[in-house]
């Protein structure tokens, strides 16, 4: 790569603006304490996977306007929501090379601005095709942001604090989940869904700014491994797709995390509204807990797991605590609002076992290849749920002609393409019995990886 296009990426702040990244250093400099500057660097990636979450986590609340505004089938609504989870997972192995190789600062400032200027441009069209694109654009953007936010984690924290850190970084983008509820839900009824969608989009200028003036891509004085320059791109990908622990939890993450993308991205508001009779206002509520049991799930189940110092129990426990959830909320008629509140809120604090799965591959590939492995598992992640959210609009849609223009369905049609999770947890709970435990160490660590006195 030509060196001028080099210190673009490596010299973001001076490629974007001189006096911002003055100020930057003055937020982020030497006098800084390592602690606080570790939390700064955790604090401006989450809110950059907040960002990016929640628009993925908005379709839940307008999946009516949606098919209302654009005259849209149940299957082509799951297109168009499954295109950001498609473009994500298409990104992710170039973004787990490109954060490797070059400043994970510059990359993430490029690429938030791209993800907030295609959530204005989906708050204005009328066009489907434009739209579908500018959903994209943001599934591009959640690409870097989980994948920029856990990489700066496993350079800014010990491995004793890893599990702990990534589950709070993962809370922060559950709260997103939450915000895009019952709060955007009333939003929406207040504004109107585009100019709710324009709001959303003019609030990430304000957390570009922050990332701007808080990001830093190591800790002072620390000597990062061997850099993965030193690899061809054809050796770094070998290195990470040969090793069969980084699909193993990739496939778990990902069926782990399916009643999350039906129940809380996409379906979940129809599903109650349509096939168990509550009010939109209700069923944003209820579908709101899950939210909040992965905002307490993550750090909760990280922390237990770098207590315990396994990796594994708690992946199988959690398995099989989230497909009795599952099984309860899909198979009890007469649940009642508090009740259905109660199992939901379970349901994401379970499934929050999926989150040791990023600690854990990360202990299982050497330091220097953390932002390729972890492409891996959100590889899978987003395949998953891009196959799944238009294929479960597909079988709700069985029973009627392919161009009919549907927006109720009946409680059997939801039935029916419900199946899908149950059949997906036991398959996580296989998979999680193969997951070779660590330990919470990373026995691949050389004498070239950074010291624990840069690290928090």
């Amino acid at each position: 790569m030509p060196l001028h296009i080099r210190g673009i990426f490596y010299y973001p702040s001076t490629f974007l603006s001189v006096r911002l990244a003055n100020h930057a250093t003055s937020w982020t400099g030497p006098l800084m304490n390592p602690s606080k500057r570790a939390i700064f660097v955790c604090l401006a990636g989450a809110l950059f996977f907040y960002y990016a979450f929640f628009q993925m986590a908005i379709f839940n609340s307008l999946s009516q306007d949606l098919l209302v505004s654009f005259h849209l089938q149940a299957a082509q609504l799951g297109n168009l929501s499954g295109a950001y989870f498609l473009a994500d997972a298409i990104v992710l192995i170039p973004t787990g090379l490109l954060l490797d190789r070059f400043s994970a600062k510059g990359l993430m400032l490029i690429v938030m601005g791209l993800c907030t200027i295609s959530t204005l441009f989906f708050a204005y069209t009328t066009s489907l095709s434009v739209a579908t694109t500018a959903h994209a654009i943001a599934g591009i953007g959640n690409a870097f942001a989980f994948l920029g936010s856990m990489t700066l984690a496993s350079r800014f924290l010990s491995h004793k604090r890893l599990a702990l850190g990534m589950g709070l970084i993962i809370t922060i983008g559950m709260i997103a989940g939450v915000v895009a509820q019952t709060p955007f839900t009333l939003l929406i009824q207040h504004v109107g869904w585009r100019h709710a969608v324009m709001i959303n989009g003019l609030s990430g200028v304000l957390i570009w700014v922050f990332m701007l003036l808080a990001l830093k891509d190591k800790p002072d004085n620390a000597i990062l491994p061997q850099s993965t320059q030193s690899l061809s791109l054809i050796k770094q990908i070998a290195k990470v797709t040969r090793n069969p622990q980084n699909w193993i939890c990739g496939a778990y993450t990902t069926l782990m995390y399916l009643p999350i993308v039906i129940l809380g991205e996409l379906w979940g508001v129809m599903y109650l509204t349509q096939a168990r009779g509550f009010t939109t206002t209700h069923a944003s509520n209820i579908t709101s807990m899950i939210f909040l049991g992965m905002m307490l799930g993550s750090p909760v189940l990280g922390w237990f797991s770098d207590k315990i110092t396994r990796r594994k129990s708690p992946m199988i426990l959690t398995a099989l605590l989230t497909l009795s959830t599952v099984a309860w909320i899909l198979y009890d008629p007469y649940l009642s609002m508090s009740s259905l509140m109660a199992l939901f809120f379970a349901l994401g604090f379970f499934a929050c076992g999926q989150v040791i799965s990023y600690p854990t591959m990360a202990e299982c590939n050497p330091v220097q290849l953390t932002g390729s492995a972890l492409s891996i598992v959100a590889i899978t992640l987003n395949l998953g749920s891009a196959i799944t959210q238009p294929l479960f609009g597909w079988i709700m849609h069985w029973n009627y002609p392919a161009s009919q223009h549907i927006t109720q369905y009946a409680p059997g049609d939801y039935n029916s393409a419900i199946i899908i999770l149950p059949v997906a947890l036991i398959l996580a709970i296989g998979l999680s019995l193969r997951v070779r435990e660590t330990f919470c160490r990373n026995d691949l660590m050389s004498e070239e990886t950074p010291s624990s006195a840069t690290q928090v």
